[in-house]
């Protein structure tokens, strides 16, 4: 008999590589009877399939006096609205286990500690990135779950530092044969008469980098180039300093897509030359494997798990945060110095194909499930 496989995910939206690995297990697992469990009303939530049960916690559709009513309810009346629907869904379908997806676990820790529920923790994180869980929250996962699978040797060596035992590597992955291209679209990129594009894709912050958008794009104008960044674009003061200084240095070979989805996002991402991976800290993106699948070169600071992918051929790791080497990289990337390995790249990217590879995933799974 299958087991039931509760996943739990903080936003299902198309901004989180996590949430997207997430779908792409979802879709194509098949030895688990999988179930999803979303702390909001994420856009992503529409790709799921029928067949495959799914639920959202109430606090994400309640409201702000909804809310306030739950507290109310639970706080004069004991009355707990979210564990009684937490429960309802783990006695329905037998849940045998759970997986937390990522470090967003504020709403699902006070569910596993009102309930003895086997989980694990599905880490797509640095740890930077923990400060998003409580301290808390944070002991009671490392000290209670039942094993951990990290989606990089790197976030995987972090957990075992702390000394979290049943570790288990699994690589992001990706379904390649949803990859499609438009040619209307990359002929109106190509018509921009740039002769060069370079891209970027992922949220417009700090952590991706988009602090060091002005150096690149100043130096790109000497070989009439341009950065093309693909991902949601926040409104917020951050961002404005950044869109401030880009309209007085008069930045104008900056193209800022917003988020774009499926063949619009590939289109744009196909006609660039090369990749430019310029976060400070990156697990191991989706992005990198699709922009190796489509065979773009990756130039990246050694960032995190970019350095167990990109071998001899297919582009430049240059030293972390070094700016100047990094406009270096582009330059001998442009005068032909780099040499690439179009076959190189794409070959590794296969390795990560989600659809080959989730039988590993899967028993994985089994593996905690006595």
């Amino acid at each position: 008999m299958k087991k039931n496989v509760l996943f739990y995910s903080a936003f299902m939206g198309y901004n989180n590589g996590a949430e997207m690995m997430l779908k792409y297990i979802i879709l194509n697992i098949s030895k688990i009877n999988p179930l999803l469990l979303s702390g909001d009303k994420g856009e992503m939530l529409k790709d799921i399939p029928p067949n495959i049960p799914f639920y959202i916690l109430p606090t994400s559709k309640l409201g702000k006096w909804g809310n306030r009513f739950e507290r109310i309810l639970k706080k004069f009346f004991n009355i707990d609205i979210v564990n009684i629907h937490f429960k309802r869904i783990i006695k329905k379908h037998s849940v045998d286990l759970i997986v937390i997806n990522s470090v967003f676990v504020d709403k699902i820790v006070p569910l596993l500690k009102n309930n003895n529920i086997p989980f694990i923790l599905y880490l797509h994180d640095l740890p930077l990135e923990y400060n998003f869980i409580s301290i808390d929250d944070f002991k009671y996962i490392i000290n209670n779950a039942k094993g951990f699978i990290g989606c990089s040797q790197l976030v995987c060596e972090n957990l075992k530092i702390m000394g979290c035992k049943n570790v288990k590597l699994f690589y992001e992955g990706v379904d390649f044969a949803k990859i499609k291209t438009s040619e209307k679209i990359e002929n109106e990129i190509k018509g921009m008469g740039y002769s060069y594009v370079f891209a970027m894709s992922g949220y417009f912050s700090e952590r991706k980098g988009v602090h060091i958008i002005r150096e690149i794009t100043l130096y790109l104008k000497r070989y009439n180039a341009a950065l093309v960044w693909m991902g949601l674009y926040p409104d917020n003061s951050y961002v404005y300093y950044i869109k401030k200084n880009i309209e007085n240095l008069s930045i104008d070979n900056l193209i800022i897509t917003g988020l774009l989805l499926d063949e619009e996002y590939y289109s744009w991402l196909n006609t660039c030359d090369a990749f430019l991976l310029t976060s400070m800290r990156d697990p191991y993106p989706l992005v990198m494997l699709e922009a190796a699948y489509l065979q773009k070169p990756i130039i990246a600071f050694n960032s995190g798990g970019v350095t167990e992918f990109v071998k001899e051929g297919m582009g430049k790791i240059v030293p972390y945060y070094c700016v100047n080497a990094y406009l270096d990289a582009i330059r001998d990337y442009i005068e032909g110095k780099i040499p690439i390995d179009k076959e190189l790249l794409r070959k590794e990217a296969e390795r990560h194909d989600i659809t080959k590879r989730i039988g590993e995933f899967e028993d994985i799974l089994l593996s905690f499930i006595e």
